[in-house]
């Protein structure tokens, strides 16, 4: 199944008022030409543009915006089709409050996504003279966040298992 996920992403308490880096990542992308999409992050974390970190495995030149005032970030990926492969998009990092305590927990979600397989040419059904079109495919999303553990160690712990498993 196509998703497109937001990891939950294990903090320390002693990490507090620290940027903690979030990865964003794609499953079975077959076909899609391009993915846009916005991630709507808690109000109580910062980032900026030089905080969010494009992986080598995009194609093409992405288009990243942080916009604090809003708490949202724009990303679009072009060039992906039949890449076929679960990859990592991006890493964004948020600076998480200095005051941030075990059990608190900070949101991270992907929403309005738009993929598309192809631009749609003058030989086939849907093409309209004197527009660019695309088709647009359906993708799943799988939300995030950050959220405050007991220690380092429980942080680690819980890291690895996600790691595991982010798009299960």
């Amino acid at each position: 199944k196509n998703i497109i996920s937001v990891s939950t992403v294990h903090m320390a308490p002693e990490d507090a008022g620290k940027k903690i880096s979030v990865p964003v990542y794609i499953s079975e992308n077959e076909g899609f030409a391009a993915v846009g999409f916005l991630i709507i992050y808690d109000k109580r974390l910062t980032t900026e543009s030089d905080d969010i970190v494009i992986s080598d495995y995009v194609k093409g030149t992405p288009q990243t915006l942080a916009f604090d005032n809003i708490k949202s970030v724009s990303i679009a990926v072009a060039g992906t089709q039949n890449t076929n492969a679960s990859a990592k998009i991006c890493d964004i990092s948020f600076t998480v409050p200095a005051n941030a305590e075990p059990g608190d927990k900070y949101d991270i979600e992907i929403k309005k996504v738009y993929c598309w397989d192809h631009l749609i040419e003058s030989n086939e059904a849907d093409y309209e003279s004197g527009f660019t079109k695309m088709r647009e495919l359906s993708i799943s999303v799988k939300n995030g966040g950050i959220t405050v553990t007991g220690s380092k160690s429980d942080a680690a712990t819980k890291n690895d298992e996600e790691n595991k498993n982010y798009n299960k």
